[in-house]
């Protein structure tokens, strides 16, 4: 079986598993919770990582070379793509097939850790006019450091940016494993 065929199976063991969810609570945790916590691990781990690297690479280099920064977060973006695509749609199927709301809340958390770091701003005049279009994190890194690669905004700002973005991230994972212990230990409940 390839990786489409196991992934759209699991999607549909999550659909099959949340009509019974009233059942079994801790078989909603096992099936359901504990995995997309789970997958969802590794994709956090990499994008701290990601934030704590780029924050090096932008500290030591001149704003007229970020470039190499920007180039090595497209990278890693791109190898980290299809899990979090995969993470993402089992997150989004949970959240609306799933009938217990806490399940559901703790679904919506996972499947919004992506983009929790929306940032709008800024663009500056000198730029021509720009739709401001909600980003990723890692796609707003790029964005910051190629405008202060091209002298349109100070390195101060984008690591001002950087800052509150890697905040973000983290109060968003913070609320994630508190939903995740919230749903382990009522599955532990007789």
């Amino acid at each position: 079986m390839g990786p489409v065929e196991s992934f759209l199976a699991l999607i549909e063991r999550l659909i099959s598993l949340t009509q019974i969810h009233e059942q079994n609570r801790r078989d909603l945790f096992r099936n359901i919770v504990e995995p997309l916590f789970v997958e969802l691990q590794p994709l956090v781990d990499d994008y701290f990582k990601l934030f704590a690297d780029t924050r090096d690479i932008a500290e030591k280099t001149a704003a007229s070379d970020m470039f190499h920064a920007v180039a090595e977060i497209r990278k890693r973006r791109e190898a980290m793509l299809h899990l979090r695509r995969k993470t993402v749609v089992m997150a989004e199927t949970v959240a609306a097939e799933v009938k217990d709301k806490k399940t559901s809340e703790f679904a919506k958390r996972v499947a919004g850790f992506f983009f929790c770091s929306q940032l709008e701003g800024p663009v500056p005049t000198s730029v021509e006019p720009q739709r401001r279009v909600p980003k990723s994190g890692p796609a707003r890194l790029v964005e910051l450091l190629d405008l202060v690669n091209r002298e349109h905004i100070f390195k101060e700002e984008a690591m001002n940016e950087l800052a509150l973005t890697q905040k973000q991230l983290e109060d968003s994972w913070v609320a994630i494993a508190q939903s995740y212990a919230v749903l382990r230990l009522r599955a532990l409940r007789p």
